[in-house]
């Protein structure tokens, strides 16, 4: 028979039985690892303090090396200036240094003589030049060193050869020579290398004494201490004063028996080992934590050690208070999960009523889990509660989409909200089928309106197409009326002069009255140029201010919208339509005037053509009355031009046979009115001796030498026979073998209007008379001189 239990007697029973399991578990292994673990914290934090102390120590050092290192870099001038004055400004300088920096017992530098006096010349020699302290006071330090040669196996010969900054090995060192005045210092040196070569030694003892302060402050654990170790394993700080200077291979030789302390110190290495103490015969534990400066190859260490009962202790104590808070814990841990079972279960009980009752379909705002947790129960209720709230809001929308209420707002549990969704879905469908219903409605209407207004100027088209004035008017006048606009006008072509053709306002239309309005527009002139030339419609709603007004009863003002619409037929432009008004044109409004416009051009083209006809006619029969009336007179006139013509004919004979005369005994030529020549007789041509191809379109005086009198220059010889004024004159020509002088008359040629189109050159050969003139005039020269 299986007992029947409550889930909050399940959950106890389950969860404290699977707790103590795993407690008795867990207490087995921290018994057995705590110990392990307590030691391994210790070393851990002891490791830490020495790694921390280590680099409180490190920056101390450096500080030291910082400040040499920059002394070393100050004295690479030392050739900038002369040797007296840079010594007395870098002396000064090391002064400055000894006197704010309390930790140095000495700022000194060693000049190799080479260096600085041109007049050494051995590779050895060396100056040192510096300041000491020396019971509170600071006093100048000079002298010469190794100027017998360098000492073999000094740090400085070192350095010298290697060029590498060094922490010198910590001594016990007095400056004022007393042995109760000697403290233990050590020496940070920094080569200084000009272009590679070394010129000197920059150096600061250094008063080690400041870090014994540090190394007795240091005390972790209970009956633990630290010790500081300079490179070559001597005691720089130590709890025990008596060590300090003493080296720890000899003070501690037990620790170097299974590890060389000095050599891992050496290389820079954290370590650690355990080690059974001379005197009191017990163990501790030691770490050691590298004190490592930059650019420096000498490492220093500290040391922390903890003696093992200590960590022992620690560990017992740490299992013992471990057991008594998992105990505490278990018994925390069993009223917890009692309390737990009772918040978990009462809760799920008040759900699956509330569950039940939406299983039937009853929803009610009242009935809401009153859980406010903030765990998973708490949000199990508050979705249950959205849940409740959300399917009453469904109803409750429902209800108001069934009433037609179409607007009625709703928001979805979630956007996984499905019945919320398709909800919102059949309203957001319904009201689209209403709009659809409205705009369909609305299409209805303007496509009424469209095909009513189309039909409408159908008629008012076949009214006055006789005459183009009234028929634009009836236009325009119903075209403003019909989409309710405020102005307009219809602008006809004119295409007389097919080289300027313009568009001219034939009506205008303001508030019904009739505005005759005198304004022309050429091709791309304006907005109806444009739109001619373009043969596309042009709709504005930001109108200029001075493009257009309207003005009523009520007052003037600037319009809302403008349309100008080309008016087409056959892909030509018969008219343009502008119209005018305070609102602005609907999209359908604007395709039926666009629509109508072609309607327009196409009876406007009839109505100019039918003009154009009628004018003809009348022309025609204008001209058939004056062409019977001139028939008798061109009958006389014709028997008188053949008199006429007789007489000139004999006239042209007698002027041809003189003519001929003429170019048989002179040279002949004809000239444009620019003095291109476009004839030449034959005798002119042989005296010349080139072809008539050869001098056609040649520029009068051509052949002329130019050794003649000027009496006028050639612009104003030509501009008087333009005006009609015969003209002389004399040329001298030069062909091959021929020497002539020619005696020219230009005279010109007149129209039947009286004016020159040509210019007749005829001249004579003068060329035996002008050399009888020129011997004559030499002769009585001659005669003269005699």
């Amino acid at each position: 028979m299986k007992l029947k239990m409550k889930l909050n007697q399940k959950m106890l029973l389950y969860i404290l039985t699977t707790t103590i399991l795993i407690y008795i578990a867990a207490f087995g292994y921290v018994s057995f690892s705590s110990k392990r673990m307590a030691t391994e914290d210790v070393e851990q934090i002891a490791d830490s303090y020495a790694r921390e102390y280590a680099n409180l120590i490190k920056s101390g050092i450096d500080i030291d090396v910082y400040i040499t290192r920059t002394l070393a870099q100050a004295a690479l001038s030392y050739d900038k200036l002369p040797n007296n004055k840079w010594e007395e400004i870098y002396i000064d300088m090391q002064k400055n240094i000894l006197l704010y920096n309390p930790q140095f017992l000495c700022v000194a530098t060693s000049w190799e003589l080479n260096a600085i006096d041109t007049a050494w010349d051995k590779p050895y020699g060396r100056k040192l030049t510096g300041w000491y302290r020396e019971n509170g006071e600071i006093k100048f330090l000079q002298k010469p060193l190794n100027t017998e040669g360098d000492t073999q196996g000094s740090n400085y010969l070192e350095m010298k050869i290697s060029g590498q900054q060094r922490v010198i090995d910590p001594e016990f060192y007095s400056y004022s020579g007393k042995k109760e005045d000697a403290v233990i210092n050590s020496n940070v040196s920094v080569p200084i290398m000009k272009s590679n070569k070394f010129v000197g030694l920059a150096g600061a003892d250094n008063d080690l004494g400041r870090f014994q302060d540090i190394i007795e402050k240091i005390h972790p654990f209970k009956e633990s201490y630290s010790f500081l170790l300079a490179n070559n394993g001597c005691f720089v700080a130590h709890p025990n004063i008596k060590y300090v200077g003493e080296f720890i291979n000899k003070t501690n030789p037990e620790l170097f028996k299974t590890v060389d302390v000095i050599k891992k110190i050496q290389k820079g290495q954290n370590f650690s080992l355990i080690f059974a103490d001379k005197e009191t015969h017990k163990k501790s534990y030691v770490s050691f934590a590298s004190v490592n400066i930059k650019n420096i190859s000498t490492p220093w260490s500290i040391g922390i050690v903890v003696p093992l009962d200590i960590i022992v202790q620690k560990a017992n104590k740490s299992f013992f208070i471990s057991m008594i808070i998992g105990l505490i814990g278990l018994l925390i841990l069993s009223f917890v999960i009692w309390i737990i079972a009772k918040n978990i279960t009462h809760p799920l009980i008040n759900t699956t009523i509330l569950l039940k009752d939406l299983a039937l379909g009853k929803v009610s705002k009242s009935k809401k889990l009153n859980i406010f947790s903030k765990d998973e129960i708490g949000e199990m209720a508050q979705s249950l509660n959205t849940l409740t709230d959300g399917l009453h809001r469904t109803a409750d929308f429902a209800n108001e989409i069934g009433k037609g209420n179409l607007d009625a707002e709703f928001n979805p549990l979630s956007d996984e909200d499905i019945i919320g969704n398709s909800l919102l879905n059949m309203r957001d469908n319904l009201k689209q089928a209403d709009r659809d219903e409205k705009s369909r409605k609305e299409e209805e209407e303007k496509n009424k309106w469209i095909t009513h207004g189309i039909a409408k100027f159908g008629d008012v088209l076949r009214q006055d197409n006789d005459n183009l004035e009234k028929f634009t008017f009836n236009i325009i006048k119903n075209l403003v009326n019909y989409i309710d606009a405020n102005q307009g006008a219809l602008f006809v072509i004119n295409d007389e002069d097919k080289k300027n053709i313009k568009y001219e306002i034939n009506a205008a239309i303001a508030y019904d009255r009739h505005r005759l309005i005198n304004k022309t527009f050429n091709i791309a002139e304006g907005l109806i140029g444009r739109c001619a030339f373009e043969k596309q419609s042009i709709y504005m709603i930001d109108i200029p201010d001075d493009y257009v007004n309207i003005t009523s009863g009520l007052g003037g003002g600037n319009p809302r919208s403008l349309l100008v619409v080309p008016a087409k037929f056959n892909d030509a432009v018969y008219g343009v339509i502008e119209l005018v008004s305070f609102k602005e044109l609907e999209k359908y409004q604007i395709e039926f005037i666009e629509k109508v416009s072609d309607n327009i051009a196409s009876t406007i083209s009839t109505v100019k053509i039918n003009e154009q006809t009628a004018t003809l006619l009348e022309q025609f029969q204008k001209q058939s009355e004056e062409l019977s009336s001139q028939e008798e007179e061109m009958r006389q006139n014709l028997e008188e031009m053949q008199a006429t013509q007789e007489e000139a004919a004999k006239r042209g004979a007698e002027m041809t046979g003189i003519l001929d005369a003429i170019k048989s005994i002179s040279f002949v030529a004809e000239y444009d009115m620019d003095g291109r020549l476009i004839d030449i007789n034959d005798k002119f041509l042989n005296i010349l001796g080139v072809s008539h191809e050869q001098v056609i379109g040649k520029q009068q005086g051509a052949y002329s030498i130019g050794d003649e009198k000027q009496e006028e220059n050639p612009k104003q010889f030509w501009d008087d026979l333009r005006a009609g004024i015969n003209k002389q004159k004399m040329q001298h020509i030069k062909v091959v073998d021929k020497d002539m002088w020619i005696s020219e008359e230009y005279m010109p040629i007149f129209d039947i209007d009286g004016m020159p189109y040509k210019i007749l050159n005829i001249a004579f050969d003068v060329t035996d008379s002008k050399r009888v003139k020129e011997l004559e005039e030499k002769l009585k020269k001659h005669e003269g001189n005699v």
